[in-house]
């Protein structure tokens, strides 16, 4: 584009725009507040990577203007008034965003333009914008990258808004946020402190001819995050009928730029703009225009780009009145500006208590205290870097929190039902499977049972109850090992066996020919109906985009079935299967103290049974004798006291190769069903 097709972006604003301007307008005094002077909604000519949609800001002001309280978005339909902007106040994640490819988002604290300066966001990240346009942007609308870069991210409106996430590019393939519709959209600015009822205006674009996505909160009353209980009502926006659109949509190779800094005969007093003005009733078809795209230019000063806190979890995920509730979160620094601090922050009533979280690099952890049962907590997270300002989880903090409710803590005495595992499925990379059988007669809640096969050197699924568990500490997530727990509200019925897939139900479909009851994570570009199993930390069970599934070792290894309710001191062995010759993969926690409380004796390490055959693909360890064998019933680390580690495997259980002994799918089957070992291959 040429300098005289554009809004000057240095110096003094000019009265009169260059007369190669065809539509031109007579230019007024200049505007007094921000404005959006260039939209790209089309992408360039021969760019098939989505990456060209950008959005430009000037601040048409004589003084520097604070970016920190002004927010950006395409949400808006009137089929749906709820997901209109100016409903953000009401909290709920309301205002739109974070579907259909819709978008609410503002800037990072510490934001600043000075006057006359524009600064240029990235609709699609700034990866794909710098293959665009050959530079990088001021802002992206999200991290497009493995790792953060120095270009910062605007912030969630509110949690989930903009739909591609929080950072990290590896997460979603295909952005659900950041699609202009390029035939009919609405793009707002506007202001909100995130106190008042209401939101002020900043500036105002539609273009197309669709009314549904055009704003009209005339008399529209909405009672906010403030004190007072009262709502707060609109003054006049302009008819959605009688708004004057944009209606020439630009090609490829195009875009819509302002060329009139006054916004023309837009109404100056008696609306809803943070000076008053009726944003709603600009006359775009004057004011804008549609010109050549010769790449967007900046002369404003992003702010540097913030630490983002893109994950944190609770654990025990079940909080109890007798244990403390510590709250780790990851956290991603961009190039050059590492987490400093990051902070914890939780409350009961009205007043926030703050606590610095300990860690580095992508891990901090910071406890909440044992709180009475029934007590509801809220919590968020922040973290700051050596510049910028801080970022928030969940986006929009305080307004929007996380919580939990304090449980009492069941009897530590308990003794939970006598699960068993009944095959192992450990060739194939995308057959590997963990049966898990229930030969009580009651239904079993799964929500505190726990799987592994993380045993080593120093890890133990054992010190889970002593807080802050790493993969360090009780294992999983390094080394292909895994530490996955049941979800919530799981259950499994008298006689039923279930199957859990490590290399997800999509690849375990393919192998088998039928689907999974529940997968490590999940596997395909989309849910399906497969549940997945929670984390036993964050991170815990391996495999993602850029590292290697949870696998079983099929020359010598152990998976561990075990159970914790969040309370007791110590873990519950459920059972565990051992096979190969390898002594380094086999439990021994005789004497082991975790708060205070002390493990049973386990069999020695050297005296367990060892479990020597192997099986062949579509064949599987399976287990002969519900009945545990020689097992001993008393004086161990077991339900009502069995030690799981004196089984004799080699006696009760088989491999069968040449046949599958698949007994999932909630089949309902007991242990003995045509259980015979298979033949021998061949």
């Amino acid at each position: 584009m040429t300098s005289q097709s554009r809004i000057p972006r240095r110096g003094a604003w000019i009265a009169i725009v260059a007369a190669t301007v065809a539509c031109a307008a007579t230019v007024h005094a200049a505007a007094d507040h921000l404005l959006i002077s260039e939209v790209l909604v089309k992408e360039r000519p021969g760019v098939t990577s989505y990456g060209s949609e950008y959005v430009e800001i000037t601040n048409a002001g004589a003084a520097a203007a604070s970016l920190a309280q002004v927010y950006l978005t395409d949400a808006g339909n009137s089929l749906n008034a709820t997901t209109f902007y100016y409903n953000i106040v009401t909290g709920g994640g309301a205002g739109g965003g974070g579907s259909s490819g819709d978008f609410h988002a503002r800037f990072p604290v510490g934001s600043t333009l000075a006057p006359g300066a524009s600064v240029v966001v990235a609709l699609r990240g700034s990866t794909a914008f710098q293959t665009s346009h050959g530079r990088l942007p001021d802002y992206e609308l999200f991290e497009d990258g493995i790792a953060p870069d120095a270009v910062p991210e605007l912030v969630e409106a509110f949690p989930g808004s903009i739909g591609f996430g929080l950072g990290n590019g590896s997460t979603n393939a295909v952005p659900t946020s950041g699609w202009l519709d390029d035939v009919s959209e609405t793009l707002v600015m506007y202001q909100w402190d995130g106190a008042s009822d209401l939101v002020a205006d900043l500036d105002y674009l539609t273009w197309g001819t669709s009314t549904s996505l055009r704003i009209n909160k005339t008399g529209v009353t909405v009672d906010g995050p403030d004190a007072d209980s009262v709502a707060s009502a609109y003054l006049a926006d302009t008819a959605a009928g009688s708004q004057q659109a944009i209606t020439t949509i630009h090609v490829y190779g195009d875009c819509f730029q302002r060329f009139s800094t006054d916004e023309g005969t837009e109404a100056a007093t008696g609306g809803n703009g943070l000076t008053g003005h009726d944003e709603t009733s600009e006359n775009l078809t004057a004011t804008w225009n549609v010109a050549a795209d010769q790449d967007p230019t900046s002369t404003g000063t992003a702010s540097p780009a913030t630490p983002l806190v893109t994950a944190a979890e609770t654990s025990p995920a079940t909080p109890y009145d007798t244990l403390p509730v510590t709250v780790t979160a990851t956290v991603l620094s961009p190039t050059g500006n590492a987490a400093s601090s990051v902070s914890l922050n939780w409350r009961t009533d009205a007043g926030w208590t703050t606590v610095a979280a300990a860690g580095a690099g992508n891990a901090w952890t910071a406890q909440i205290p044992a709180l009475p049962s029934g007590t509801v907590v809220q919590w968020y997270v922040t973290a700051a870097g050596l510049a910028g300002g801080p970022s928030a989880l969940p986006h929009g903090a305080p307004l929007y929190v996380r919580a939990y409710t304090v449980q009492q803590a069941p009897d530590p005495g308990d003794s939970p039902p006598h699960l068993l595992l009944t095959e192992v499925c450990v060739q194939g990379s995308d057959h590997e499977f963990i049966e898990i059988y229930n030969p009580t007669d009651e239904v079993v809640e799964l929500e505190n049972y726990y799987v592994t096969d993380a045993i080593y050197t120093t890890q133990g699924y054992w010190l889970l109850p002593a807080g802050n568990p790493t993969s360090g500490t009780i294992g999983g997530g390094t080394f292909t090992d895994f530490q996955a727990r049941f979800p919530a509200g799981a259950t499994i019925e008298p006689g039923e066996a279930l199957t859990l897939s490590l290399a997800g139900s999509d690849k375990f479909q393919t192998a088998w020919g039928s689907a999974p009851d529940f997968e490590i994570r999940e596997d395909g570009a989309s849910a399906d109906a497969a549940p997945n199993m929670r984390e036993g930390f964050p991170g815990s069970p391996q495999g993602d985009e850029t590292s290697a599934w949870a696998t079983l070792t099929n020359t010598a290894e152990i998976v561990v079935l075990y159970y914790w309710n969040g309370a007791s001191n110590l873990v519950t062995d459920i059972d565990m299967f051992m096979w190969g010759s390898s002594t380094s993969a086999r439990v021994d926690k005789t004497g082991v103290s975790v708060n205070g409380s002390t493990y049973a004796a386990d069999t020695p390490v050297g005296s367990q049974d060892q479990f020597m055959l192997t099986h062949d693909i579509l064949g599987s360890f399976q287990r002969l004798d519900p009945g545990e064998g020689t097992e001993t019933e008393t004086g161990g680390n077991g339900p009502l006291g069995h030690n799981e580690t004196s089984e004799n495997v080699s006696g009760t259980w088989n491999a069968a190769d040449g046949a599958q002994r698949l007994r999932g799918g909630r089949t309902g089957r007991h242990l003995g069903d045509a259980r015979a070992p298979a033949p021998a291959a061949g």
